[in-house]
């Protein structure tokens, strides 16, 4: 197990590492076959191999074995190991500065310096990791054009934690979430415009009292939005987000200091 996670949990992505020689497979873009269609027909033709996805600079991988996702790979830093363990408050800067340190004069891979270290258990990083790998993939589905390409067949050298993860439930899960998205959007079109409450917020069942005028500029930061912390936003499941909205007025702000508090 340690060496399966280990070889898994670098924090680093390398497109050489992780795919040799390109066999060509299927070929095409987000605009004319939609994600949940790409995958179901991978999951359904239990296929084998490496999903390539490439949107401006980004670039994911997704990995498969008789048709279901061991893993996924980004190139985005935010999905890195150690800043995915520190965004979920599982690990410190501290903790991280000295495992990249011990990486650099070592070369052992992040996670398993991290469980060496006392820093995560085993068991939380096994769980990070899917939670990180699904994640990844519940991103791609809000992306309006990509292209793609399947290599049948290959997969990466390194040994992976066999995750298994079901492509039905990860196709429910994402056009679950583009929905929600959707509709958020429609009351927050512009990730400057700030939900600004004009009732008393801590009248409202499972909001709590409204932040004092100097805490007001703490915030939630929301898939790109900026929420404030009058906004409750729940973390469910996977990640899943949920926002109550009740009566909000929008306040556009470049900076947090901007954030007006109440009908202002």
């Amino acid at each position: 197990m340690h060496s399966a996670l280990a070889s898994w949990s670098n924090s680093q992505y390398s497109h050489r590492t992780i795919i040799g020689p390109v066999i060509m497979g299927i070929v095409g873009n987000l605009r004319t076959m939609q994600l949940e269609e790409l995958l179901q027909w991978l999951s359904q033709s239990k296929k084998n191999g490496t999903l390539e996805i490439i949107h401006g600079k980004t670039e994911k991988k997704v990995f498969f074995k008789d048709g279901l996702i061991l893993s996924s790979a980004s190139n985005k830093p935010e999905e890195y190991l150690g800043h995915f363990l520190m965004s979920h408050g599982l690990i410190n800067e501290g903790q991280l500065g000295r495992a990249i340190e011990l990486q650099e004069k070592s070369r052992m891979l992040l996670g398993m310096i991290l469980v060496n270290n006392g820093a995560i258990a085993e068991r939380d990083l096994a769980r990070m990791l899917r939670l990180k790998a699904e994640e990844s993939i519940y991103d791609i589905f809000s992306w309006a054009e990509g292209d793609f390409r399947f290599l049948d067949d290959v997969l990466p050298d390194s040994a992976m934690v066999p995750m298994k993860l079901d492509v039905t439930a990860i196709v429910m899960e994402g056009v679950q979430r583009v929905d929600e998205w959707r509709r958020i959007r429609q009351v927050i079109p512009d990730e400057r415009m700030i939900p600004v409450g004009i009732v008393d917020l801590s009248t409202i069942p499972g909001l709590g009292p409204v932040p004092s005028e100097e805490n007001y500029a703490d915030y939630h930061d929301f898939e790109g939005l900026k929420i404030p912390t009058s906004i409750r936003v729940e973390s469910m499941g996977t990640g899943k987000a949920v926002m109550t909205i009740t009566s909000v007025k929008t306040h556009t702000a470049t900076t947090p200091a901007d954030y007006t508090l109440g009908p202002g």
